[in-house]
């Protein structure tokens, strides 16, 4: 067991795409009694650390029922079958938005950094133009 903790707990997260989206946090086991255990899942995200940390896990998960995160506080699981490589990273088979372990990350994209100057969207609706006399105005939607 303890070789299974090494060899995946905290390794980096690729999906198909080759993106990077989180660690892996905890691992699901299933106890089969003739068969023996078999994983059957990783868990990432930030639920699964507070538990495994033993730190705020009743508070992040009230505040993603309250914040209307889709898995409400529930840890982002993928299913072992869609791990295509463990090596120095896991490497999935499907890409991060089949996960769910963005989910936190969206959100808070969508309700704060996109509403903060500079960062991209809030300069497109308040953005200037000029015609080609040089006279700024606001841009035309049309």
């Amino acid at each position: 067991m303890y070789r299974l903790a090494h060899d995946l707990l905290d390794k980096l997260v690729i999906d198909n795409e080759g993106r990077r989206i989180g660690r892996v946090d905890g691992i699901i086991i299933e106890r089969h009694q003739r068969a023996g255990p078999r994983i059957i899942a990783i868990e990432c995200g930030i639920e699964t650390l507070a538990e495994r940390l033993h730190c705020g896990t009743r508070l992040i998960k009230a505040l993603a029922r309250r914040l209307g995160i889709a898995r409400a506080g529930e840890p982002a699981r993928i299913k072992f079958e869609h791990i295509e490589k463990v090596g120095i990273d896991v490497r999935l088979s499907i890409s991060a938005e089949q996960t769910g372990v963005l989910e936190w990350e969206d959100w808070m994209r969508r309700h704060i950094i996109e509403h903060l100057p500079g960062s991209g969207a809030a300069e497109d609706e308040n953005a200037e133009d000029v015609d080609e006399h040089g006279v700024k105005g606001k841009k035309d939607d049309a």
